[in-house]
């Protein structure tokens, strides 16, 4: 009989010990649950503990106001109370005017000659329906500036098309600078599927921008 009687005792303390756990630990998470401070915009409605069994007040610094009086000032507190009662939280609340925000600036623009023409990827080529390596793999790079083909002083891409479109396949000498070192290197053109010959990179010359100066 005294054994079942420790055993029932011992039953209800940890009944007891399980529900303070459990309610300390919605407590905790309630108070969690619910901002410290806040910012809205004037006029804008917040609910703070949409979906939980918590009940707001207006709180000011002369006393306490329902949350239908009317609100003055920029900042206030939100007392949070559960089921009205218990209290979980003051929460501050700031009102800010709405701001705009508008770019402005000074317009300016840039334009950049390049020293030669600027070598940007090296892309494969088509021939005969097949994908082949660039005939520029493992000799340019991007970065590379190609200054001179066949001794000829290139600036512009258009004179570097030219001189591969006119080379029918054979061989071109190229000047290239890289990392402000001069080189020469040797490539020969690949014709394309549509007849045209290529090296199998991708160039740009001078580059030209607007911009704002902010």
């Amino acid at each position: 009989m005294q054994v079942l009687k420790k055993y029932q005792k011992y039953r209800r303390k940890s009944f007891l010990f399980f529900c303070v756990i459990l309610i300390c630990s919605a407590y905790l998470w309630l108070v969690d649950a619910i901002p410290d401070t806040i910012s809205i915009l004037q006029g804008e409605e917040v609910a703070l503990a949409e979906g939980l069994p918590v009940t707001t007040k207006l709180e000011t610094t002369d006393g306490t106001i329902t949350s239908s009086g009317n609100i003055n000032g920029s900042s206030y507190e939100v007392s949070c109370r559960l089921f009205g009662i218990i209290p979980v939280k003051c929460v501050t609340v700031h009102i800010v005017k709405e701001a705009q925000v508008i770019p402005c600036g000074t317009p300016f623009g840039i334009y950049i000659h390049t020293d030669g023409v600027l070598v940007v990827d090296i892309s494969d080529i088509v021939q005969n329906g097949i994908t082949v390596e660039s005939p520029a793999a493992h000799i340019l790079k991007s970065g590379d500036y190609i200054t001179a083909v066949n001794g000829t002083t290139v600036s512009e891409k258009e004179e570097l098309q030219q001189a591969v479109a006119e080379s029918g396949g054979e061989v071109l000498c190229l000047s290239v600078m890289r990392d402000g070192e001069s080189l020469e290197c040797e490539l020969r053109p690949a014709l394309n599927d549509t007849g045209n010959y290529q090296l199998g990179i991708w160039v740009r010359d001078d580059l030209a921008g607007i911009g704002t100066l902010t």
